[in-house]
């Protein structure tokens, strides 16, 4: 029997990595053909209402961590209210005018999941010029 239990639990602990592997949704986005080559690159996310203690964990095509959002102290009233972040995005992560992120959504409990759209609402990139 014991040998039963740890075989099941060995291959439910499996599933949920794997899982957790697979959370996330992948974003695919073209910088403007206006963007100044030497411009800063800049993701901007409309994120609506998140629990306490959630974050948005934006990782680059190879795995890097671009950035994470912890909406700590944003208080809304409304539901459909959305707050707008913007993340610095570094150059060497643009491919030929492609940015390719994966945006993970990781819970109170450190479990991770693929986002919704109310959890986010909208994603795009942002190009300013060099000071």
């Amino acid at each position: 029997m014991k040998v039963i239990l740890v075989i099941l639990l060995s291959v439910l602990a499996a599933a949920g990595q794997t899982n957790q592997d697979n959370a996330g949704r992948s974003v695919n986005l073209r910088l403007p053909k206006s963007a100044a080559p030497d411009g800063r690159i800049w993701l901007e996310l409309k994120v609506g209402v998140l629990t306490r203690g959630t974050e948005i964990e934006i990782r680059a095509a190879d795995g890097r961590i671009l950035g994470v959002i912890s909406p700590y102290g944003a208080k809304f009233r409304d539901a459909d209210a959305v707050s707008i972040y913007a993340v610095p995005i570094p150059r060497d992560v643009v491919d030929d005018g492609q940015l390719a992120v994966r945006l993970i959504v990781t819970g109170p409990n450190r479990s991770q999941r693929t986002p919704t759209k109310r959890d986010i609402r909208s994603v795009r990139l942002k190009v300013t010029a060099s000071p």
